[in-house]
């Protein structure tokens, strides 16, 4: 079965390294991607090595962590699927499912632990993870139940909602074919164009359509 991914952006169209015990480092830029057909682990949080976050576009679940995002393809093997957001079982009871909120003190944000028993929903094949998981209100219910035993309050629906997407984790650089670009604004237009890639207003009309 053939996977989209997309990986999200800020305004700048330049990835950061979020370490915690530093200010964040520009990474790559959407042209050092697309130029070498590769992209590097980027994301250093809750106390996990260096990853690469992603996410998995499926008929379930097309939104992703920022409005700018790139999509693409991949052989590589992933390393692990999650259904949400990692912050959503976070040592924190202050979950911010915003971006742009946390933006500003985003290394005191990701210098929490994560909640032991997060393992429950790991998955390592993507195909069994599509045909395992019921989205999203069982979901919901599992978390807080985590949540709860582990002495942090309970986040309701409307928090989850921002938090629920497939979250791809890679350990390593990947190579990739690129496909298309969402979010329209000047610069994207200027990518789109650099590098003949279409451009798309929303994920689900890429989704449906491409």
């Amino acid at each position: 079965m053939e996977h989209f991914f997309a990986k999200s952006f800020p305004d700048n169209f330049s990835l950061i390294t979020t370490e915690v015990w530093r200010d964040p480092l520009i990474s790559q830029t959407i042209c050092d991607i697309l130029d070498t057909k590769k992209i590097k682990p980027n994301t250093v949080s809750f106390w996990f090595k260096k990853r690469l976050s992603c996410t998995l576009l499926t008929d379930n679940y097309l939104k992703t962590y920022r409005n700018q995002w790139l999509i693409f393809k991949t052989d590589e093997a992933i390393s692990t699927i999650f259904p949400f957001d990692l912050s959503a079982l976070s040592e924190n009871n202050n979950i911010v499912s915003d971006y742009n909120l946390i933006e500003n003190n985003i290394s005191d944000y990701y210098n929490k632990w994560i909640i032991k028993w997060f393992e429950k929903f790991k998955y390592k094949d993507i195909d069994l993870f599509i045909k395992s998981f019921n989205w999203p209100k069982d979901l919901l219910n599992s978390i807080n139940i985590i949540r709860n035993e582990n002495w942090f309050k309970s986040i309701d629906y409307d928090e989850l909602k921002l938090l629920l997407y497939n979250e791809v984790i890679f350990e390593k650089d990947i190579s990739i074919e690129p496909i298309a670009i969402y979010w329209i604004n000047k610069l994207s237009k200027e990518i789109s164009q650099k590098y003949n890639l279409p451009l798309f207003d929303s994920a689900e009309s890429f989704y449906r359509n491409f």
